[in-house]
């Protein structure tokens, strides 16, 4: 977070120009308008861009011989990170601005706050008062989060010193005038006043290639009317990898008048994420009480306002039982207009009990967002397969709990969801506009396959429809899923060569997309879809493998390698789709495995192909750790007189990345060393307090950790590292629940190991050496197994 708070603003401090003296009087006031653009390629990915615009006001409080004093104020603000539109931020359109990143909180506590600029009779910035004060006011009046105060807070003095360094210009000594010339050799930056027209003086600035800048000054009252700065850094092999363009104009006449909604403001820090008195615990609950409280001060004021109901349903969905039935309501009274992405997906949901026209009506609402593709393919295909017997659902909702009379109103709902879900499928069918067409169109072809699966015409119509799907339908309507379904509805009814046909327009067509580099770019839906394609292909050739084997082996052996090479290589590049929606294939008649590299494998030694069984059985084992019993199993088979343990030390763990060092102390003062662990398995856990999921996984990593305490695995250590906690969150949590994990604050140590999220598993060799765990993985079994054969020195 201080890299996108440094990048919000100009970063382009040029520093140490031994200044004349300037001459601004006491109640002089005037406004600065920056600009600052910053580019950043990290690699070969999309580059990460901010564009912000800051408006200042000062005015002069006083001036003497030691020099000025200024109030200012920040009364416009606006800033842009593009990457994944994380930051956005506009002070004139203030109740469009999302309080879910922490990036907001130091723009929400500078805005329209005064603090004091200092500088010297030259220029030269000597120090800003009152920065500090305003944070933690604001902070304190929002009750923000302790962890985020000082993380936040940190970077706020930084933020405004090399903006203000940018708006003075600390001028030489010696008066200067046309054809001056000096150089700042602390910078290696060479200045030059180029022109003078009247009162104002052009200067340039150069340093190296990296450099260039262009200044007006005013010669009568030294003040920099305006500036123009680039800035490039360059990689070693020539290219260009951070650009940096920052301007800035003084105007005299023109004053700023804020208008800033600061009770706005308020509200919506009060009901974000970063109050902790709405999320006392450290589970981050929401407590009722205090949330409801707000909800009557609150509600007749921002009622019509929709940052606040979006904020108020959010807030109500997180409080757990205490929410009832209200979320649901609130939800389904709510305009559209009003609801966020996750409010918008559950009620999406919550109508597919009601009418048809209701329900169309808001699929119609819906259809053009990315998520709607997701509950597509999710929930509306799982209810079109939720049809079973009333028994067998009466029993099993009572088995789980509820009383007959509510599990028949249950089975009643569900019933009127199925029936609505079929309805549903027939209009989008229908629609006239193409784009919901394609959507539904292999699962419409598929739905009613499965409803008439005895009826072979039926069946050979279904195919004609799907082979004549093109790429528009297949792509946007995950048809590969579909064939593969239609293609086990086929086979079960025997008709072999119709079912052939899907089977291979479906490989066809999923091999073709896989290398369409610009329909699988690098969002989300696409690396989703890319997945399901893969896995898809998995499947198929599997199917074709089947097939074949007893007529040609040899040509069989092609189709299994090509269901190992798209077999996925660890449990992250799986399917969420594929994998939740294992039912559709079981409907249709198809059984599958997650992967088939080892099947392949087995298939290579048998036939003697022991180099290429070799690179892809270490591949495998790299890929997938969780299989190390069982490729065990497979290299003793065919290696009995070879070490398996010799193969994982020297083939396997020799070959994973160097481990990066580190050196950290705990909230007690103990320091913890890459060096202590030399010689042992240590299994590093990157998480939080305020995570979910790493909370949820404690009270086994616990329990694992009391066994190591106990001796029951000698060389294996656990460490904990926290992400963006504090040492009193991490007291506070440990004092709750009596934890004994050795754990450390200081992520920055550890920035080399580049834990994408939390939580976050490595695993270090006794030889020093790293792997990450996928998460999934059952990370006890490997370090264990690993343990047993690789053993602590």
């Amino acid at each position: 977070m201080k890299k996108l708070i440094f990048v919000l603003v100009c970063l382009f401090v040029v520093k140490g120009l031994q200044a004349q003296q300037i001459n601004i009087k006491t109640g002089n006031e005037f406004t600065v308008e920056t600009d600052s653009k910053y580019t950043i390629q990290l690699d070969d990915r999309r580059p990460e861009k901010t564009n912000d615009k800051i408006t200042f006001v000062f005015t002069v409080l006083n001036n003497n011989s030691e020099g000025y004093k200024l109030k200012c104020t920040i009364v416009k603000l606006k800033m842009r990170y593009d990457r994944s539109d994380l930051f956005l931020f506009d002070s004139d359109s203030i109740r469009k601005t999302s309080t879910r990143s922490s990036g907001v909180l130091i723009p929400f506590s500078l805005l329209e706050q005064p603090f004091t600029v200092v500088l010297s009779p030259n220029g030269k910035l000597l120090r800003i008062e009152g920065i500090n004060e305003l944070i933690k006011r604001s902070f304190a009046k929002w009750h923000v989060w302790e962890n985020s105060q000082q993380y936040i807070a940190s970077a706020a003095p930084e933020l405004i010193s090399s903006t203000i360094k940018n708006i003075f210009l600390e001028l030489p000594k010696e008066k200067i005038a046309y054809q001056s010339a000096w150089t700042n050799n602390a910078l290696g930056t060479n200045y030059k006043v180029t022109t003078i027209a009247g009162s104002l003086l052009t200067i340039t600035a150069t340093a190296m290639d990296t450099l260039k800048a262009k200044y007006t000054l005013n010669d009568v009252n030294g003040l920099l009317e305006n500036a123009s700065i680039t800035f490039k850094k360059t990689s070693t092999d020539g290219r260009v990898t951070e650009w940096r363009d920052y301007s800035h104009k003084v105007i005299y006449d023109k004053h700023v008048v804020a208008s800033v909604d600061t009770a706005w403001i308020d509200m919506a820090m009060n009901l974000s994420y970063w109050n902790q008195t709405l999320r006392p615990t450290t589970d981050h609950h929401v407590d009722s009480a205090t949330a409801f409280g707000y909800f009557k001060k609150y509600d007749a004021i921002y009622k019509d306002d929709s940052s606040y109901v979006i904020q108020k349903v959010s807030l109500i969905n997180q409080m757990g039982k205490a929410k009832d039935g209200i979320y649901r309501k609130l939800v389904l009274e709510t305009p559209n207009k009003f609801l966020a992405e996750t409010e918008l997906i559950n009620k999406m949901n919550y109508v597919m009990d009601t009418d048809i026209d209701q329900i169309y009506d808001f699929v119609k609402y819906r259809s053009k967002s990315p998520a709607f593709d997701s509950w597509v393919q999710g929930s509306l295909a799982d209810r079109l397969l939720s049809a079973v017997s009333d028994d067998e659902r009466i029993q099993d909702l009572m088995n789980k709990g509820y009383t007959k009379a509510k599990a028949f109103e249950i089975a009643a709902t569900q019933d009127r969801n199925f029936a609505n879900s079929n309805l549903l499928i027939e209009r989008m069918h229908n629609d006239p506009d193409p784009l919901i067409r394609q959507k539904v169109e292999a699962m419409y072809l598929w739905i009613n396959a499965f409803h008439h699966n005895k009826n072979i015409p039926f069946l050979v119509k279904t195919a004609r429809q799907f082979n004549k799907l093109n790429d528009d339908y297949m792509k946007v309507g995950y048809g590969g899923r579909y064939g593969l379904a239609l293609y086990g509805l086929m086979a079960d009814a025997g008709i072999k060569e119709q079912a052939e046909q899907v089977l291979n327009k479906t490989i066809a067509d999923m091999e073709k997309y896989l290398t369409d580099t610009a329909y699988y770019n690098k969002n989300y839906a696409a690396i989703r879809a890319k997945s399901s394609a893969r896995e898809v292909l998995m499947i198929g050739y599997n199917i074709k493998y089947q097939q074949t084997n007893l007529t040609d082996s040899t040509k069989a052996l092609t189709y299994l390698a090509k269901a190992a090479i798209y077999s996925p290589l660890n449990v992250n590049e799986q399917s969420n789709e594929i994998s939740a929606d294992r039912m559709l294939f079981l409907a249709s008649g198809i059984n599958s495995k997650p992967s088939y590299r080892k099947a392949y494998i087995q298939k290579l030694f048998a036939a003697g192909d022991n180099k290429e069984g070799m690179n892809l059985f270490a591949a495998n084992i790299n890929a997938d750790l969780g299989s190390l019993n069982e490729m065990q199993k497979i290299y003793q088979q065919r290696f009995p007189d070879k070490s398996f343990s010799d193969l994982v030390k020297n083939n396997i763990i020799a070959n994973w990345q160097e481990a990066p060092g580190f050196s950290v102390n705990d909230i007690k003062g103990k320091t913890y060393s890459l060096t202590d662990y030399k010689g042992k398995w240590l299994v590093i856990d990157f998480w939080g307090t305020w995570c979910p999921p790493c909370r949820a996984e404690m009270p086994e990593i616990e329990e694992f950790n009391k066994e190591i305490n106990d001796g029951k695995h000698p060389g294996i250590s656990l460490l904990g590292v926290m992400a963006y906690d504090t040492e009193k969150t991490l007291t506070q949590y440990f004092k709750e629940t009596k934890a004994t994990l050795n754990c450390v604050l200081d992520k920055d140590a550890f920035s080399q190991y580049e834990f994408p999220a939390v939580p976050t598993k490595c695993l270090v060799a006794p030889n020093g050496k790293m792997i990450k765990l996928p998460l999934g993985v059952n990370w006890k079994v490997v370090v264990t197994k690993l343990n047993e054969l690789y053993a602590a020195n």
